[in-house]
């Protein structure tokens, strides 16, 4: 999913065992808050293939569960990512962090 130019604001809560996720979100330009929240146990990381991508402007990123993953080990699982991108950004989240300026 991809927003166009403006500050938007997206949120996914999943609930539920074994939940599979591999949304890309990305807020394009502008001021975004982007996040994706689980709810109960993910069954693997293999399962977890979100991307968060904040694009320009000053974003804040999460990506939060109230469990534990539980990962495999493999060499195919797979690692969230968190792109917050140019502009002063904050995030909350796990995975592989890459241009956020400070943790909230």
């Amino acid at each position: 999913m991809r927003s166009f130019a403006g500050n938007d604001f997206l949120k996914f809560e999943t609930e539920g065992a074994a939940t599979v996720s591999g949304l890309v979100l990305n807020g394009g330009d502008g001021n975004d808050e982007i996040a994706q929240l689980f709810k109960g146990p993910l069954q693997l990381s293999q399962t977890l293939g979100t991307q968060l991508f904040g694009a320009a402007g000053d974003d804040r990123l999460t990506l939060a569960t109230d469990t534990a993953i539980r990962g495999t080990g493999l060499p195919n699982d797979l690692i969230p990512l968190v792109n917050c991108g140019a502009g002063v950004d904050g995030f909350s989240a796990f995975g592989r962090i890459v241009g956020c300026e400070s943790r909230f």
